[in-house]
């Protein structure tokens, strides 16, 4: 089986976090203080077993396509908890349409002159400040 590549991308540093923002304005809506809150996009890249992918591939499907060199930040693998955080990453169950996910192989495939789509399923990460595992947990079921 191919291996599966993990690109996350998120604002870069002094940009504002939108999704961040309104994820700190809802908890707060439910009584729950979070002290920050980050939102990173999450790509997950499996590619066809007849056409793995190299590592200059990858990088350039992280820089060219999936990121604005400008706007976000981008790393291939997943970022470091900071210690006064917890992690929620979310994605759609199988079987759940997955739009971004479908324009993304297509676009790899397109970028890199492939003859087979990669998999590719997308995801939400969300490092949440100031509260415990047990209340990250209950704050995304809530929200």
């Amino acid at each position: 089986m191919p291996k599966v590549h993990r690109v996350e991308v998120a604002p870069a540093p002094g940009r504002s976090d939108p999704v961040g923002d309104a994820i700190r304005k809802e908890a707060k809506a439910v009584g729950v203080s979070l002290s920050h809150a980050a939102a990173t996009h999450v790509y997950l890249i499996q590619p066809h077993a007849e056409e793995p992918l190299s590592a200059a591939q990858i990088e350039r499907v992280r820089t060219s396509l999936l990121a604005d060199p400008v706007t976000e930040a981008s790393a291939l693998g997943a970022a470091p908890v900071r210690k006064d955080c917890s992690v929620v990453e979310v994605h759609p169950l199988p079987g759940v349409m997955d739009p971004v996910a479908e324009s993304v192989q297509a676009a790899i495939k397109d970028l890199l002159g492939l003859k087979h789509e990669p998999q590719v399923t997308t995801g939400w990460r969300y490092d949440l400040g100031g509260v415990s595992a047990e209340q990250s947990k209950a704050l995304a079921n809530r929200l």
